[in-house]
């Protein structure tokens, strides 16, 4: 896309310098701020400006929907439109962010793509649009940026010129500011993490007691049997002890409805599984899942061979990483209770998706709570309501809590 500026006359190309110099200017203003909404907003009232436009509106591509997600707009239809989500391949702006290239439209009732239905909500009357992609990253299109009836004359190649650098600009700051965002969020995780870790190690360390209490209890046994409340010694700690001693035998936990086994040889965990009411779970998951039992009774049973070998990680690594588990799924318990119901589920999950999430998404129904699906689906706890997080933050699902009548 070029311009062949000495066949502009004097004032045109006068015009044209003058208005490239101000978006030198404005990407100093546009690459200020690392916030999001700011840049956003930013963009979209430089865009209605430069462009000399009534209205001006960007929209970021959701991956997860392949749907144009309208963030911002302004103009006497900025409202209706920034509540909106638009397919891609629907409309001007839709059609942009499928081929990638730009569009000048002078005159929309002679373009069959055009979409009048914000026109007919917002009362605005569209004349005419340019559109142009933001594109970064190996030229994959990350949204459009687009202004309608310009003011005084037609839009033209000159404006189509301004406008992709425009976007380009733009582009580059939005990019920056999601690597910005992200790297705040790994950080923040990291910290979380690492506040976790030093909760759980000091759990670990204040159940020294508790696992010298169990080793009495073994010693007076001469059965090699010992029994004890998950109220006094938690599933970890006899884990911790066991495998300190390098044991060998199984630990059954009843902790109603469900209950569970955990064969151990020579201190390491070889077999898993729950029973007693679904979901019916084996491996790490099973083991994951006990580590959060805290009510219930468990018994110890020396020299009982594991029925085979399905977990491979230390002893360590399933109390450090259960505990995790276990206390992520408090907090997201919180957030979706198991009588929480399911009452809006899109068709199909996203490519790629992780298996364990997958089964989670097509064990979902609605009309149906979260716990009985929970039930169905052979996952443990913290698998499943990290899956529902995720389809609850991407817009897959739509969950509402049960408010009972005073």
């Amino acid at each position: 896309m070029d311009i062949d500026i000495e066949n502009l006359n004097h004032e045109e190309a006068l015009k044209f310098v003058e208005r490239f110099q101000v978006l030198l200017e404005i990407n100093n203003s546009i690459n200020s701020s690392m916030e999001l909404d700011v840049l956003l907003r930013t963009i979209i009232d430089v865009a209605k400006i430069v462009m000399n436009a009534e209205a001006s509106s960007l929209a970021l591509l959701d991956k997860s929907t392949q749907e144009l997600v309208f963030h911002f707009a302004q103009g006497e239809a900025g409202k209706v439109v920034e509540s909106m989500r638009i397919p891609v391949g629907t409309g001007i702006a839709g059609h942009v962010a499928e081929t990638g290239q730009p569009l000048i439209v002078p005159d929309v009732t002679q373009d069959e793509r055009f979409y009048k239905g914000v026109d007919e909500e917002s009362k605005f009357q569209t004349r005419s649009i340019i559109c142009v992609p933001m594109s970064r990253s190996g030229d994959q299109v990350m949204g459009i940026l687009q202004v309608l009836n310009k003011i005084e004359g037609t839009f033209d190649e000159t404006d189509l010129i301004l406008f992709s650098s425009l976007a380009n600009i733009a582009a580059i700051a939005i990019e920056n500011s999601q690597l910005y965002t992200l790297l705040q969020q790994t950080l923040d995780k990291l910290k979380e993490d690492n506040t976790r870790l030093n909760m759980i190690l000091g759990k670990l360390e204040q159940s020294e007691a508790e696992v010298r209490e169990m080793k009495t209890l073994m010693q007076g046994d001469d059965t090699g049997a010992v029994r004890g409340s998950l109220s006094v010694i938690i599933p970890p700690n006899i884990l911790q002890m066991l495998g300190n001693d390098a044991k060998t035998g199984s630990v059954t936990i009843n902790s109603k409805p469900q209950s569970g086994k955990i064969y151990l040889q020579r201190g390491e965990v070889h077999y898993a599984e729950t029973s007693g009411s679904p979901p019916f779970l084996t491996g790490p998951m099973a083991a994951y899942e006990m580590m959060g039992w805290t009510e219930g009774t468990f018994s110890f049973n020396e020299n009982e061979e594991p029925p085979g070998r399905t977990i491979q990680v230390s002893v360590m690594h399933l109390i450090i990483e259960g505990m995790r588990r276990s206390d992520e799924t408090k907090v997201m318990l919180e957030m979706f209770p198991d009588d929480s119901v399911v009452i809006k589920l899109a068709e199909a999950p996203p490519e790629n998706i992780d298996p364990h999430a997958e089964a989670c998404f097509w064990g979902l129904t609605t009309g149906q709570t979260l716990g009985d699906v929970r039930r169905r689906v052979p996952v443990d706890s913290h698998t499943f309501y990290s899956a529902v997080k995720d389809f609850s933050e991407n817009r897959l699902i739509q969950i509402a809590q049960v408010v009972e009548e005073a």
